[in-house]
């Protein structure tokens, strides 16, 4: 979604290419609604030369394994293939990592085109708090892409300002390429008030997985079903998207009534489902790893988007828990049962009583994660490498 509302915006003046993989891969489902705007941009398709569907197979959970940095590795042995069948050499190479394997084929371009390349990292890498690389091989890898990036993009500022002290020798390559949200893009109407009942609409849209999980969530509504009945007989609960087996245990142990799991939606259907929904929910762990507070969901800006406003579980301090203080959410510490509760029976009380939650005068949508001005900063530095690679070559001939 975030790949393609910047190519979107880039498109409008540039000639995009897009090198991509097959879709349909694990819990990864073809979405038409998430390639709205992105139908006249011109697609390469890797693939491995001996069967259409042998990338799938190199996705094993057998495979994956032997695999560095990830099971996405082998499209960087395709960077010949793919410099014989782009249509024109590129000005620029734009990678986006995740898969972190696209940093490297964006590396593996650069050396073949003599281009400029930026590297976008959406989630950090060789200190994910969320994935387990291991050894001098992982080490190796992240820094040969940051020592060859001409430019690295990050989502956050707390991203910006770790990889700056990481790696002190590229600060100067380091730039802010944040999540954006599509302030063009038209909201579902209606339920803007949160819908026509008395009961309080609970919504969370994404993936539930290991340590992102909804377990404080499940405590606080068993006591709330235990201790006021009727107070939770005015909330519903709806978990829309990927769920791991474990999680989906997890929720049906709870035994509570009124839970809703519909599995996987496109993206035009969760706005609408959104639309209708008074909170929107987010789940982010606690940890002792920093960069726990390095993260902020895209779903995030949706729901800002939208107008909707959320409660967010979520590390003290952390990028989301700041979007929280201006006022767009409630922010709830991961341990703080309590303080759920209180917030859960106020916001199922008020919604009782006013009929939303939301407030009259909804605030305004950052500026700074407009689409439109972060794909023309982005344009700016992109025009900027490609002009001084212009210049440089003119002296050297």
């Amino acid at each position: 979604m975030q790949v393609g509302r910047y190519l979107s915006g880039l498109k409008k003046n540039n000639r995009v290419t897009l090198v991509t993989t097959p879709e349909n891969r694990g819990w990864v489902v073809h979405d038409p609604s998430l390639g709205a705007g992105m139908e006249d941009v011109e697609r390469l398709e890797i693939r491995l030369p001996f069967h259409p569907q042998a990338s799938r197979l190199m996705a094993s959970h057998y495979l994956k394994r032997w695999m560095r940095p990830d099971d996405f590795s082998w499209i960087v042995g395709r960077a010949s293939w793919i410099v014989r069948h782009l249509k024109e050499p590129p000005d620029i190479i734009y990678s986006r990592s995740l898969p972190f394997s696209s940093s490297l084929l964006g590396k593996a371009l650069r050396q073949r085109f003599c281009v400029p390349w930026i590297m976008h990292l959406s989630d950090p890498w060789l200190d994910n708090p969320y994935l387990h690389f291991r050894g001098e091989k992982d080490r190796a890898l992240e820094y040969s892409c940051f020592l060859e990036a001409d430019g690295i993009s990050v989502t956050t500022e707390c991203l910006l300002n770790f990889y700056g002290r990481k790696y002190p020798e590229f600060r100067k390559k380091l730039f802010l390429s944040p999540n954006v949200m599509p302030l063009n893009e038209q909201v579902p109407a209606d339920e803007h008030e949160g819908g026509r009942n008395e009961r309080l609409t609970l919504l969370y849209t994404g993936a539930l997985y290991g340590s992102r999980n909804p377990r404080l969530l499940l405590d606080v509504l068993q006591e709330i079903c235990h201790e006021n009945p009727s107070l939770y007989r005015n909330m519903d609960l709806t978990f829309v998207g990927n769920i791991s087996e474990d999680i989906r245990q997890m929720i049906g142990n709870a035994g509570l009534p009124g839970v809703s799991l519909p599995g996987r939606k496109s993206y035009a259907e969760v706005l609408k489902l959104q639309a209708s929904a008074d909170v929107m929910l987010s789940f982010e762990p606690d940890g002792k790893n920093p960069l726990m507070k390095c993260f902020l969901p895209s779903k995030i800006l949706d729901y800002i988007h939208g107008g909707k406003p959320f409660i967010a579980i979520t590390p003290r301090g952390s990028e989301t828990w700041q979007l929280c203080e201006q006022g767009y959410g409630w922010a709830v510490v991961p341990d703080d049962g309590a303080g759920l509760k209180k917030l859960l029976s106020y916001l199922a009380t008020r919604k009782f009583m006013e009929g939303t939650v939301v407030p009259e005068k909804v605030k305004d949508l950052p500026a700074r994660y407009s689409v439109e001005s972060c794909v023309e900063n982005l344009e700016r530095r992109m025009k900027s490498m490609v002009e001084n690679a212009c210049s440089h070559s003119s002296l050297k001939g």
